[in-house]
């Protein structure tokens, strides 16, 4: 094993170098060969490098399909990382196999990934919960925001009894629709999935599956068929896995995916291992079916002074069923010489506490009983970006509650209101942070420690509680709290709701404009201009999509262009035009219709406009864009925008310069036409850019390139 040697192949510059590549340079792979080595979270230590062969990959390959059978018309979404491997065995592995289509988000927002879902009529969708929750949200919030909530929620307790496809009608024309019409599948992964959030989703006639796994076992255990789903269990283990339980209930698994160790750590190999058994940290119960159910991590298990176990996620499921609980956690706290089963919950009315607490114990064995609480009395408990609530320091602060830590904890007992909350709240919940260490000018990266994933959830928060909507891609590691501040008092109160029409890609559009350009808009250019198009050649062999760049420097620049391409490109151009064009009377009618236009900002949110013309060159199509974003007739040319480099860097298909050269300008405006202008058109040769080169500088090497002709 690593035995061979493999060229280092840098990520940013693969592109090139899989173009040089020879089939007799492709190493041959023998079935033991490590393939990965994927670095788990160091929460309890250095972060652990976890070896994974090409046969464990391919193994838990064909376990996870003999469960889950995707169809080579599924259209996946991939939300998470491929650096998590439950993303990247069942959101790229799996897919790939079948000949499913991928598609990749860009952003974590609830309100970009709804939209994505729209567009690509997605059907198939991999998150973890906490992202399933967030979704919900925003589905609740829009129901409210339409003043729809009690119908919706009214909808969902009708549609219980309803089989999955009765369901789906109900809820055809609302939720369905706002999710694209075509989901039909979830599956959830990486951590426990709530049963109501669960119920929520089937509710709406959306099937939900949900697994169980590790980055040790490549990574699936086990995992719910599609006909056969129990919210309850994470399933069957697969077929090629054994899977057994050992002391205290852990469960312990052995198989052709599980990883040979750790890379350079043989002492946590040897004690991760059991005789050759995977020892997964986790507590569960197998029952009479083989259905797999999780209790709990090992860690978190409460072994009382008579040396009998206590699974609290045995007795916080039940105590979370009360009305009056909202969340609570269940610990094991030292009282002398003997170990209390303590609950700590949160509840809106802290006088009913007592009741809830009998209610559960009714439902308990005597070991399992609840002896006394604690009120926590933070709005929620300290959470994981996964929505895991972390028990540790939940434990750490009831342990260490004596007189100066009650009164801190229990001076936060009169939470902010809705209309008194901050931007500084929300920080403080998401990085355990008290509100008076919070200073304007601290980052959110560097100094708070808040990663992509946690800066998607204060800008969901912020949505939530502000109606505030702020481009996930406007905030960085570097943006500080005050900048924060700043975008929220100048957000929009509603994403970007620009909505960018197809029609003119149609058929029937494209043959009406391919008659209008021949019979009346080319014969009419050539009758005003005399036109020289040079070095044609650098486009005859290279085929589509491109995206051309071109100074703008007449008003009839359009037309001038579209006379002086090849009938081939001619048929498959779109050209970008200032948003503000599409304010006149008519424009967003005949500009579409004869020149295939669409808009495109200047200024402000851009990503939506990225979005639709990435999404235009998706479907084959060439771009025409002007990148110094307004109209210099005769030039000198302006600086290009770096929206140019941004969107070079992101599609990564090939740029071609342009450039108008006015020798004449002529009369062309007065009919009849007195004197001819006089242009060339130049292309140049395909830009090679540079992969690692910035935004700005992409930029400037376009400009000199259009600049040079």
């Amino acid at each position: 094993m690593l035995q061979k040697h493999i060229n280092l192949v840098d990520l940013d510059t693969y592109e090139n170098q899989y173009s040089a590549l020879t089939q007799s340079s492709i190493e041959q792979i023998d079935p033991d060969d490590v393939a990965e080595i994927m670095f788990t979270s160091g929460t309890t230590g250095e972060p652990k490098g976890v070896i994974l062969t090409h046969f464990n990959l391919v193994s838990n390959l064909i376990g996870t399909i003999e469960r889950i059978t995707p169809k080579p018309n599924t259209r996946l979404m991939s939300v998470l990382p491929l650096s998590h491997m439950f993303e990247q065995m069942g959101g790229l592995f799996v897919a790939l196999y079948y000949g499913s289509s991928i598609t990749y988000a860009t952003s974590r927002q609830p309100a970009a990934l709804t939209k994505l879902m729209k567009e690509r009529k997605i059907t198939t969708l991999l998150i973890v919960p906490q992202g399933l929750e967030l979704l919900m949200n925003s589905i609740f919030r829009e129901a409210e925001r339409k003043g729809k909530l009690k119908l919706l929620i009214f909808l969902l307790s009708l549609s219980k009894p309803l089989p999955i496809f009765a369901r789906r009608l109900v809820f055809k024309s609302n939720v369905l629709a706002g999710l694209g019409g075509a989901l039909d599948l979830i599956i959830s992964g990486g951590a426990a999935l709530p049963r109501s959030l669960a119920e929520k989703w089937e509710g709406f006639g959306i099937k939900i599956v949900q697994g169980y796994g590790a980055t040790e076992a490549s990574p699936s255990i086990s995992t719910n068929s599609i006909k056969n789903r129990n919210l309850d269990s994470v399933g069957k283990p697969l077929f090629n896995l054994q899977v057994k339980l050992g002391e205290s209930d852990e469960i312990l698994v052995k198989g052709p995916s599980i990883t040979p160790g750790y890379w350079n750590s043989p002492n946590v190999t040897k004690e991760t291992f059991q005789d050759g058994w995977y020892k997964t940290g986790d507590l569960g119960n197998i029952d009479s079916k083989g259905d797999l159910y999780i209790k709990g991590r090992k860690k978190d298990m409460i072994v009382l002074s008579n040396g009998q176990n206590v699974y609290p996620e045995d007795i916080e499921t039940i105590l979370n069923t009360h009305p009056e609980i909202d969340s609570s956690v269940i610990l094991g706290i030292n009282k002398g010489d003997s170990v209390n089963v303590h609950a700590v919950v949160i509840a809106s009315n802290p006088s009913n506490i007592s009741k809830a607490i009998e209610f559960t114990n009714t439902q308990l064995a005597e070991h399992q009983k609840i002896r006394d609480y604690t009120i926590w009395e933070e709005e929620d408990f300290p959470r994981t970006h996964t929505l895991k609530i972390k028990k540790n320091l939940v434990a750490e602060q009831i342990q260490n509650e004596t007189g100066s830590e009650k009164e801190k904890i229990t001076s936060k007992s009169d939470p902010p209101t809705k209309e008194s909350r901050t931007v500084e709240h929300l920080i403080a919940e998401i990085c355990e942070k008290e509100l008076s260490e919070l200073k304007p000018e601290l980052t959110l990266g560097e100094d708070l420690g808040i990663d992509s994933l946690g800066r998607v959830e204060i800008l969901s928060a912020i949505e939530s509680d502000f109606g505030i909507y702020i481009d996930e891609n406007e905030i960085t590691s570097t943006t500080t709290i005050m900048q924060l501040n700043q975008m929220v008092q100048s957000g929009s109160t509603s994403p970007n709701q620009t909505k960018f029409s197809r029609w003119s890609r149609t058929g029937w559009a494209k043959t009406i404009r391919s008659l209008v350009q021949n019979l009346i808009l080319i014969p009419f250019v050539k009758y005003c201009y005399k036109l020289n198009i040079l070095d044609t050649e650098n486009i005859n062999n290279i085929t589509g999509p491109v995206i051309f760049t071109c100074n703008h420097a007449l008003s009839m620049d359009n037309w001038l262009i579209i006379k002086a391409f090849p009938s081939k490109w001619r048929g498959k151009l779109a050209i970008a035009g200032a948003d503000h064009l599409w304010d006149r009377p008519l424009f967003g009618l005949y500009g579409p219709l004869l020149g295939n236009g669409f808009p495109i900002v200047r200024s402000g949110p851009v990503r939506p406009s990225l979005e639709n013309l990435s999404n235009i060159l998706d479907e084959g199509w060439s771009v025409l864009i002007y990148p110094e974003g307004e109209l210099t007739i005769g030039g000198p040319m302006k600086p290009f925008l770096n929206g140019i480099g941004l969107l070079a860097k992101e599609t990564r298909v090939p740029i071609i310069p342009m450039k108008l050269v006015i020798n004449e300008f002529g009369n062309p405006v007065r009919f009849p036409v007195k004197t001819r202008g006089d242009v060339e058109i130049r292309f140049g040769k395909e830009l090679e850019l540079v992969p690692d080169a910035s935004i700005e500088e992409t930029t400037e090497t376009i400009q000199k390139a259009v600049e040079t002709l």
